[in-house]
């Protein structure tokens, strides 16, 4: 039901609807006081005096266990039992026909008691469980003093207690907007009129109630170390928690501004390289993120190797230049940048410094090529195979690999046959020798029905047999050692074998390819790279 007393120019006709109407009307026609009885659910009277009771009516004396009489209708503010109370009438300038109303939480411990103040027939009774809201309605009609008590339909535990301000302050996201945040949850269906808010300098264009705080937007940004104070003064709409507590009004709060510092530092460059990937790019990466919008001119970039830039992308904190034509492996790449018109730039438009034969790292890796053939015997060569054409073939490649580069050689296997072997070694002649005088680091061959890895050429393992060309073989460094590995496809290698310090003392190995065929048909190729 309603909490407070209504006025009504007319007497009521009607019973009042539980939770929504008034249950104790003033009317002012006949100056009569309605209370509505729940026992007999009939309108109970009480004649008073009134003076002027529209400017009356709206200022909450302070709370007092001395009740007074000195208005046609008062309420005192809400108050929290904490201790033992009496009231007692209070008849300073006492009027006759004077309401004097009062809202108590109980405690569920301490007493409520009157002296001099009769509780009348009608009266509900003070309910002391906790946090129960009685009303008490004191009525003075020149003589005595009664008072009528009652509690919401089916009360429940109820709060009084009007929401706090906690803080204010101005996040660094949104600067345009002050957070007040409140104690409790607000009732978000009361938002104030940005004309409840004044702040020095700014024009408040909305105000939004949302869980626990008001959000009060102006018209433009605060600004970093900016002091800043906001005033609220309650208006028709004011900020109240949901059981319609008000907040207080403030003055000259205090706002925390969060605002950051602006950011005056240039983007400072950090790297430059080009993907194996993407030949064709250098990526430039800075250590924050770069303006999208403001691209440099092709024109203001100049990379090595007489190459040109075809296109600028900026990405977050990477600048991508799109060349002409590919880098290659080994390649030495610098690159230099001349600050033109659309310069480049942070978000905050702090410029990045030109750059001068900034070194680029090159991460292309070296592509594999084929072996060079020598010696050809009965065989042709195609596409990189070495062919079988006659009844006897033979073949050699010989090629040197630096070993602190690092390197890798792979050979498709389409079939096998007693003279098939591909090996590294030391030793740039004597290829075709095979037994305890040839000297090799590493090797595997075809031998019975099997693939074989050898060392020395004396000692074979065997790794797989049957082995069913085609297929692919391959032998890489790591370290000093060797690691032969096998693949149906050229794509996913599997490890056979490891040749532990095999290259140990050595900085030069040679390839060495034997190629004997007896079969029509029967062909190798034998591809490498370095670095």
């Amino acid at each position: 039901m309603n909490k407070f007393l209504a006025y009504a120019i007319n007497p009521p006709t009607k019973q009042p609807r539980r939770g929504t109407d008034p249950e104790l009307i003033l009317c002012t026609s006949n100056a009569t006081l309605y209370i509505w009885n729940r026992e007999t659910e009939a309108w109970s009277t009480q004649q008073v005096s009134i003076t002027d009771p529209e400017a009356e009516a709206n200022t909450a004396l302070p709370f007092s266990t001395d009740v007074p009489f000195t208005k046609a209708y008062s309420f005192m503010q809400a108050h929290g039992v904490t201790t033992d109370l009496q009231f007692t009438p209070d008849f300073s300038g006492a009027q006759p026909g004077a309401v004097t109303m009062v809202r108590l939480l109980a405690d569920g411990t301490h007493a409520v008691t009157f002296s001099g103040i009769t509780e009348i027939n009608t009266s509900a009774g003070y309910d002391n469980r906790e946090n129960i809201l009685n009303h008490l309605v004191f009525f003075y009609d020149g003589v005595r003093v009664m008072v009528n008590i009652f509690q919401d339909v089916n009360a429940q535990a109820a709060d009084i207690i009007a929401p706090i301000l906690q803080t204010a302050a101005i996040a660094n996201a949104t600067r345009d907007r002050i957070v007040l945040t409140y104690d409790e949850a607000l009732n978000e269906g009361s938002e104030p009129d940005p004309g409840d808010f004044s702040i020095s300098g700014k024009t408040i264009t909305a105000v939004t109630v949302s869980g626990s705080t008001v959000l009060v937007d102006v018209d433009t940004d605060f600004a970093y170390q900016e002091v800043v104070a906001i005033s609220h003064t309650p208006g028709s709409n004011p900020i109240m928690d949901a059981d319609g507590n008000q907040a207080d009004g403030f003055t000259g709060q205090a706002v925390t501004n969060n605002i950051e510092a602006p950011d005056e530092t240039a983007p400072v460059f950090q790297s430059a390289q080009v993907a194996n990937a993407n030949r064709d790019r250098i990526v430039l990466t800075y250590n924050e993120d770069l303006s999208a919008s403001v691209v440099p001119a092709t024109t203001d970039f100049s990379p090595s190797g007489g190459k040109t830039v075809t296109n600028v992308a900026i990405s977050g904190q990477t600048v991508t230049l799109t060349v002409n034509s590919n880098y290659a492996n080994g390649d030495t790449i610098t690159v230099s940048y001349t600050p033109g018109t659309n310069k480049l730039q942070d978000l905050n438009g702090n410029f990045a410094a030109s750059l001068s034969s900034q070194s680029v790292t090159n991460n292309i890796q070296a592509d594999f090529q084929n072996v060079v053939w020598e010696n050809l015997t009965n065989t042709t060569e195609s596409g990189g195979f070495l062919n079988y054409q006659a009844s006897t073939a033979g073949a050699r490649g010989t090629v040197p690999l630096t070993v602190s580069a690092g390197f890798e050689v792979k050979a498709q296997l389409t079939s096998l046959c007693p003279a098939t072997v591909v090996m590294i070694d030391k030793d740039a002649s004597n290829a075709y020798a095979w037994g305890g005088s040839q000297v090799f680091e590493a090797g595997f061959y075809y031998y019975g029905l099997g693939f074989n890895v050898a060392q020395n050429g004396t000692v074979y393992i065997e790794k797989e047999n049957p082995f069913t060309p085609p297929k692919w073989a391959k032998m890489r460094r790591s370290g000093n050692d060797v690691i032969i590995s096998t693949s149906p496809d050229d794509i996913t290698y599997t490890d056979v074998h490891t040749f532990t310090n095999a290259l140990s003392g050595v900085t030069t190995v040679y390839i060495h390819v034997l190629f004997a065929a007896n079969n029509p048909g029967d062909k190798i190729q034998v591809k490498y790279k370095v670095g």
